[in-house]
């Protein structure tokens, strides 16, 4: 396979990936291709809006785990990090 089309089936992978997280991410534009008049976000602000995004999560999670240790709720980590209760109650 020549190498401009290793180079190009790599950017289309890329460019399909960046556009799946651009559409997880619903402080991003959502539109479709089929809007015309709609600015597409460029990949930079993309990866840094959803870094900020994952931030946020983040910082609402911690908030809702203190939460409920306050209320005297008592939190461990299950798989693939999801807090679980250690009665046993999910």
């Amino acid at each position: 396979m020549p190498h401009t089309e290793v180079e190009r089936k790599y950017r289309e992978k890329l460019n399909a990936e960046l556009e799946r997280l651009r559409r997880a991410v619903p402080m991003l534009p959502q539109s479709d291709a089929t809007d015309t008049g709609a600015v597409k976000p460029s990949k930079s602000m993309v990866l840094a809006v959803a870094i900020d995004y994952i931030k946020e999560l983040e910082r609402q999670r911690d908030a809702a785990v203190e939460e409920v240790e306050r209320l005297g709720g008592k939190m461990r980590f299950g798989r693939a990090g999801v807090r679980k209760r250690e009665d046993g109650d999910a």
